[in-house]
């Protein structure tokens, strides 16, 4: 799945409206690649859980606003690696949404520096 160039989604999958909780899961069980590109305002790809049964390939770029891909629980078992902003992350920890937030918060002071 390729999401490319939308200045203005703030989020992948939404809630009903009206809808607080954030305990909802969705499962993915088909998707193996997913490239988020050039998404000024992307927050977040889901607020509540994410499962990605197949998820391979996940590579973020260009998507300045973004610190994790979801609010709660995040599964991708079979993932290894992350492209973000063309650099390799490897996940040393099965936790995704903190490998983003870290290589996010490095890219700032870098940037900074």
């Amino acid at each position: 799945m390729d999401i490319i160039e939308c200045e203005s989604i703030e989020e992948i999958v939404s809630k009903k409206e009206g809808e607080e909780s954030n305990e909802d899961e969705i499962i993915f069980p088909h998707l193996s690649c997913l490239n988020l590109e050039t998404l000024g305002r992307l927050r977040w790809f889901y607020q509540g859980s994410l499962t990605f049964t197949l998820l391979e390939e996940l590579s973020i770029t260009n998507c300045k606003e973004m610190v994790t891909l979801c609010a709660c629980t995040l599964e991708a078992v079979k993932l290894s690696e992350v492209i973000i902003n063309f650099h390799k992350c490897y996940l040393m920890k099965t936790d995704l949404n903190s490998t983003i937030l870290e290589e996010f918060l490095e890219e700032v002071r870098v940037s900074f520096f």
